[in-house]
């Protein structure tokens, strides 16, 4: 038989290969092509299955950030609302009278609420309450000239306000209406609407995310029960503030002044209350999403066992 032979070409000169040696050479071409897809491959894992920090679900570094920009809000809230109210009103009722004193101490108030919607771009329920009450109230104030009329204007809006907030609480869930606990819908849209979408991997290592606001509501019902409590107890006492100061308007002899120091009191003690209630409901939420992310997030797992996959490779 002739012997077989093919010749392998380059530049600058063709060698004579025995059949044999051709048949190895296109083996070992073809283990090195093979080799080539491998870490091609191996690349591409490394590319599809980047090591993914857990999400800090107690948002750590996002309240350091916040804290002190909160923390200034609610004094700027408060010296707007009450502070200032008290401080023009008791200024001022020897000088003007007691009751354009109370139609000015309204102003405060209904600065920080066009204040808040100039910032904000976006109409405030509540604000456009206090801006209707003070317009409606200044007109029959002025109208009846009665002072006492005046401090009822507060206690109007103190009642519309204590009815919203127990309207809220009327868990309706439709397609094209969802209504949620007030304190839930300020609280999403001042810092949950502001946090990236919460991503974790469950115990099969699949990679579920969503918005964070999504994810606190569904997943914990600590939120939600937080929630409801501190809505409600919000709408009990404006509700109470709003009674008391009615009784004391129309069914005692107190003077307009002590009515109107008493009606802030009355205001500023509910207010302090919730707030210490409203930090204990989201102290409970935080411990309870970190024991929710400690049993079910297995991203640092799904970390350490890509990263022993890889290395094996």
């Amino acid at each position: 038989m002739a012997d077989q032979t093919h010749f392998y070409h380059d530049d600058s000169q063709s060698v004579p290969l025995k059949h044999d040696d051709a048949m190895s050479a296109y083996r070992n071409a073809q283990q090195l092509e093979n080799v080539d897809i491998e870490a091609r491959n191996h690349a591409q894992d490394i590319d599809d299955h980047q090591y993914e920090e857990p999400f800090d679900i107690s948002l750590k570094k996002y309240n350091q950030k916040n804290a002190l920009k909160n923390l200034i809000g609610f004094v700027f809230s408060l010296v707007f609302m009450i502070g200032l109210p008290l401080g023009l009103y008791f200024g001022l009722r020897n000088v003007i009278g007691e009751l354009y004193a109370l139609l000015i101490s309204g102003i405060p108030p209904l600065l920080h609420v066009i204040y808040t919607f100039i910032r904000k771009r976006r109409v405030d329920v509540l604000g456009v309450l206090v801006l209707f009450a003070f317009v409606i109230s200044a007109v029959i104030s002025i109208v009846t000239g009665d002072a006492r009329a005046a401090l009822l204007r507060d206690s109007a809006v103190t009642m519309v306000i204590a009815a919203l907030f127990a309207f809220t609480l009327i868990p309706i869930r439709t397609e094209r209406l969802s209504i949620y606990p007030i304190t839930w819908s300020i609280t999403r849209k001042m810092i949950y609407d502001n946090v990236e979408p919460y991503h974790w991997r469950d115990q099969h290592y699949v990679r579920h995310e969503m918005p964070f606001s999504d994810f606190i509501w569904s997943h914990l019902h600590a939120a939600r029960k937080g929630h409801y409590l501190l809505t409600a107890g919000y709408a009990i006492g404006l509700t109470a503030e709003f009674v008391i100061r009615v009784i004391m308007v129309e069914a005692t002899s107190l003077s307009v002044s002590q009515i109107v120091l008493y009606g802030n009191i009355v205001v500023f003690s509910v207010v302090v209350v919730m707030t210490a209630f409203g930090i204990y409901v989201s102290i409970d939420m935080r411990r309870k999403s970190l024991q929710w992310a400690k049993d079910n997030d297995y991203t640092a797992q799904y970390n350490s066992t890509l990263s022993t996959t890889i290395s094996s490779q």
